[in-house]
Formats: structure tokens, sequence, C-alpha cells
């Protein structure tokens, strides 16, 4: 992946779209803490990607979100159980980054309420002539609870937007950021974070 552009974004995960059952089907089981060899199983594959995407390795430090920890790997050191997955279709992007993690019932409340307080305590960052900034955004309910937030990043004189999905479904957080140069189609990440929630529940 382009190092300038390192998998953005931030924290913890949970999952599943959050809609009614018809009266006969039982209601879904609560999501327990899961173990890291759990949410890898649970983690997006190519092969749950459209045709073109391939796997783009982590990078060990994101300048794209580093000014704001709440938009990097750091906001959810505090659960025991993480996973994550990163993708790409070209060095411009798009770009798809997908954290999990589980934890305790206490810690994960914790963290879920950190992660929102941060985000938006870093609703515009400068530093220099780079900017990270947050602004929440209409989206579809998912989970328990959810929330997301518009990116909008300048690096170098590059500009780069996307969207970043944060969900929590029992003691389970998944987090979906979908991004690129100049941006990435509302279509875009709403199919990405539909598939990432029916995989991980």
């Amino acid at each position: 992946m382009n190092r300038i552009m390192a998998p953005m974004v931030v924290v913890l995960s949970g999952v599943l779209v959050a809609c009614s059952s018809p009266a006969h089907k039982a209601a879904p089981a609560p999501v327990g803490q899961q173990s890291v060899a759990q949410l890898t199983t649970l983690a997006l594959a190519t092969s749950d990607l459209p045709f073109g995407w391939a796997v783009s390795p982590p990078a060990s430090v994101s300048s794209v979100t580093a000014p704001c920890a709440a938009l990097t790997t750091d906001g959810s050191m505090q659960l025991p159980a993480q996973a994550e997955s990163d993708f790409q279709q070209s060095e411009d992007g798009p770009f798809v980054q997908e954290i999990l993690a589980s934890g305790a019932a206490q810690p994960v409340h914790d963290a879920w309420a950190a992660v929102q307080k941060e985000a938006i305590a870093c609703s515009a960052v400068t530093s220099g002539i780079d900017t990270t900034r947050l602004s929440t955004m209409a989206f579809p309910s998912y989970g328990d609870e959810s929330y997301a937030l518009q990116l909008a990043v300048s690096r170098s004189g590059v500009n780069y937007g996307g969207d970043v999905v944060v969900i929590r479904k029992g003691q389970v957080f998944v987090e979906v950021a979908v991004f690129g140069v100049d941006g990435v189609s509302a279509s875009l990440v709403k199919q990405l974070v539909d598939t990432a929630t029916k995989k991980a529940l």
C-alpha cells in the first residue's frame, strides 16, 4: 500500500446490520467475547470483495491518521483480541481497512465510550500543511451501536477522502474504513460495510 496512505483508522469492532426479523425467527444470540483466532476467521478476505481487490500489508505507521490517536490501532490496545485486514485496488486506492476487536464486557464498554469521545476531539487536526478532518455523517444503523465519520485528509499536497464506520455488537467491535485519492463513492462504502458485517456475525 502507498505508505503515505497507510491503512487509516481506528479501533475495535463488532457487527451485523440492525434489522427486524420475522416474528417466527428467533433473535440472534448475544455476541460474547471472541478470541484472536475467532476474529481472524471473521475478517474480510479477497474472496469476499468485488473483482480487482488485492491484499495490502498493514503499515507499521499511518501518517494519515497519526495526529489522532482514535484513528489508529492504538485506540484498540485496551482490548486483548484483535484482527486486521487491508486491501487496495491500486496505488491511489480505493483502500479498505477492517479492524475487529473483542474483550470482556466492561473494557468493551469503556473502549466504545473512549473512541467516540476521542474521534470528536479530533474533528480538525492540523500539522504544518497537513490536515485531518472528521465529521459525523448519516449512515444506516448496524449492530447494537454504530456511528459513521467522514474523513478528509491532506498529506504532502495529496487529498484523500473516505468514510469510517464503527460498529459494536455485544463484546465485538468492527471498524471499516474506505478511502482513496479524491474520495470514494457512498455505494462502495455501503457495499463493503454490508459485506463485513454479514461475514462477522
